[in-house]
């Protein structure tokens, strides 16, 4: 691996985590993995970059379609999304459900938002 390799931006994947709240512990929200959606546009990643202005790694509140969404925003892009519902989250365009087999081992690890 060369050098300048180290240094090259992150490729932009085509689909991000999806998210739903599951729960809430002693006052801590808790997340669990249930899909996956495509990539916002650069356009929109742009839109939420300007009026948000997030730097570094963190959570930006932001309504899309109509429903009110948490955005990691990690490396200067959307990295994940986390809805307040499973159903919001199955509802929304281009959703794809983690098969049955591979949510169960996920959803023993992963609860909380982001991975």
């Amino acid at each position: 691996m060369g050098i300048l390799r180290l240094f090259r931006p992150a490729k932009r994947l085509a689909n991000i985590s999806v998210y739903y709240m599951s729960a809430i512990v002693d006052g801590d929200v808790k997340a669990s993995p249930i899909g996956i959606i495509p990539r916002f546009s650069a356009a929109y990643e742009k839109t939420i970059r300007e009026a948000h202005r997030p730097a570094g790694t963190c959570y930006v509140n932001e309504t899309i379609e109509g429903v009110s969404v948490i955005f990691y925003w990690a490396a200067d892009k959307i990295e994940a999304v986390s809805f307040l519902s499973a159903d919001d989250a199955r509802a929304f365009p281009g959703f794809r459900e983690i098969p049955e087999a591979d949510l169960a081992v996920l959803d023993r690890g992963l609860a909380h938002f982001p991975r």
